[in-house]
């Protein structure tokens, strides 16, 4: 297994642009912005951290990283963001697995918030982060 130093280091030498600041022999433009792109991470896991309903939704078409109240992240490498969040204990919840002919059931599952609505619950309102991972886990929903 890697560090987390190493993952993260990993990760930010694959962005296109420090390769390229590399290739043109702009060694220590890209180092600098490579460590700029870890403490960044860093900060945004740390945020993550701090906030009670943070997890990880990962679907067919890619995933998204909800890591405050207002904040998220979409785009990146899921592996990635799945390890990372495996690592500091943020739920990953992975609809992938969810069978096709059940997929439709996730619209009535709740939205996730640290200020949940009053009970019950339905697609249009706010529940607790562990009433929904387990929504999804009937579902058929890994959840890492």
């Amino acid at each position: 297994m890697q560090t987390l130093y190493a993952l993260l280091n990993d990760e930010a030498k694959r962005w296109w642009y420090y390769r390229q600041l590399r290739e043109q022999g702009n060694v220590a433009e890209a180092r600098r912005k490579e460590r700029e792109s870890i403490r960044s991470t860093i900060k945004t896991i740390r945020e993550a951290q701090k906030y009670p309903a943070a997890y990880m939704s990962w679907g067919a078409y890619g995933m998204t990283f909800h890591y405050s109240r207002n904040s998220r992240l979409s785009g990146g490498d899921p592996k990635f963001y799945a390890e990372i969040c495996r690592r500091f204990g943020i739920p990953v919840i992975d609809t992938r697995s969810i069978p096709v002919e059940r997929i439709t059931e996730t619209i009535s599952i709740p939205m996730i918030s640290d200020i949940p609505d009053d009970p019950p619950y339905h697609g249009f309102s706010y529940a607790p982060l562990d009433y929904v991972i387990e929504k999804y886990r009937e579902l058929g929903a890994t959840i890492h």
